[in-house]
């Protein structure tokens, strides 16, 4: 999900809005690798617990671009290959915890695999975005 720092209506990307990536991670092998940056805290929504990582100074690591933004993950501990997400809680908590600040706009949310090595096959099922 991308967070950018005011509405925005054109057909051209403008990197100078973008304020925050945040990512929500429901399963990921033990060992492999972690969230960006630091591991900030845990926090407990519907009975699943998910480690916050924060780093403040996030950059376009292919080099195409040189802006930067927040990154703010949320991993579940407990193992999902099917989940609801209550993003706009965690959201929340990020902007309680004064990691993400509280005047962004959801410019868009993906869906997405990080792959690292191996090889495999998603199957997405269902995918839709539901606020309140």
């Amino acid at each position: 999900m991308w967070l950018i720092t005011e509405e925005y209506n054109g057909s051209e990307p403008n990197k100078s809005v973008i304020a925050a990536e945040t990512m929500f991670w429901t399963y990921s092998t033990t060992g492999h690798f972690n969230p960006a940056g630091q591991k900030f805290g845990e926090i407990m929504i519907n009975d699943t617990t998910w480690e916050v990582w924060h780093q403040k100074d996030w950059d376009d690591k292919s080099g195409v671009n040189d802006n930067k933004w927040v990154n703010v993950s949320f991993r579940a501990k407990k193992l999902m290959m099917s989940a609801n997400i209550p993003a706009l809680n965690l959201l929340k908590h990020a902007i309680n915890e004064r990691l993400i600040s509280q005047n962004l706009f959801i410019a868009d949310v993906e869906l997405g695999n990080e792959i690292m090595s191996g090889a495999g096959i998603a199957w997405v099922k269902e995918f839709s975005v539901l606020y309140e």
